[in-house]
């Protein structure tokens, strides 16, 4: 693997910045990462309407940097058998992941299927840190490009996710194309993009211009229903972590 060649001055500015704070990243950003997922999975297996809770298909992690989605799969998958994580605050993004999910498939406990996964990523240093899960059956490769130049035949996956990472792109009408360009029919693009970056109505918009079906996706209630739960069962005191969660979310579908 080796850094891919980047046409655009705003994603050398990127690579730049994220291969500066790749050793880092991780510990930095962690727990709000988390959070992001969980807020956006379950709404992707919810809209992918199949008999399994899982992710279809071959999956892209748009931006995917040090791996740190991999990561949080392969947590959620262990904390839904096992009912526990060393650290509290991870403990507590896992159990609203499930709360969030049994909700939906109204099954507890949950049993969670994930299929391998392709990261890419402008950055090079972090897609380094991401081949510490080379070893592992979920991750399916490591790419380095630039989101708006998706070096992927079309129709080869079934999911692609983009976690704060659109608002980084020069031109993102193009990247939204690339995304659709490579995504299976009936497939789906889970993102999360900062609200300070961009407007959300606006990006639907732009989202409307190549997919068919775009969900807002909302958590306000949920949460509100998870801090109850976990107060009256004395479990946690507080559940304030989504509160700092400063990106809003959409899916898409192709039809």
């Amino acid at each position: 693997m080796k850094p891919s060649p980047l046409d655009s001055k705003k994603a050398e500015q990127m690579r730049n910045a994220y291969d500066g704070t790749s050793e880092y990243y991780d510990s930095r950003y962690r727990h709000i990462q988390y959070l992001k997922y969980s807020i956006l999975l379950h709404q992707i297996i919810k809209i992918q309407k199949l008999p399994q809770i899982q992710l279809r298909g071959l999956v892209l992690d748009n931006g995917g940097g040090t791996g740190l989605f991999l990561e949080f799969l392969q947590k959620l998958s262990k904390f839904s058998i096992r009912n526990s994580e060393e650290d509290e605050k991870i403990n507590q993004i896992l159990e609203f992941t499930c709360y969030l999910i049994s909700k939906k498939y109204r099954t507890t406990p949950i049993s969670l299927i994930f299929p391998p996964t392709v990261i890419c990523d402008v950055s090079f240093e972090m897609l380094q840190i991401a081949r510490k899960f080379q070893d592992s059956i979920m991750l399916y490769g490591l790419v380095s490009c630039d989101s708006a130049h998706l070096p992927f035949r079309p129709s080869q996956f079934s999911t692609i996710t983009a976690f704060t990472v659109f608002q980084n792109i020069e031109n993102i009408n193009k990247a939204i194309e690339e995304s659709h360009r490579v995504l299976v029919d009936q497939g789906c693009l889970g993102i999360s993009i900062l609200k300070k970056s961009y407007n959300k109505f606006r990006f639907a918009e732009m989202l409307g211009k190549c997919f068919d079906d775009i969900y807002p996706v909302n958590f306000e209630k949920e949460r509100g229903d998870f801090q109850k739960m976990i107060v009256q069962n004395g479990k946690y005191s507080q559940f304030y972590d989504l509160e700092k969660v400063e990106d809003f979310f959409l899916t898409a579908k192709k039809l």
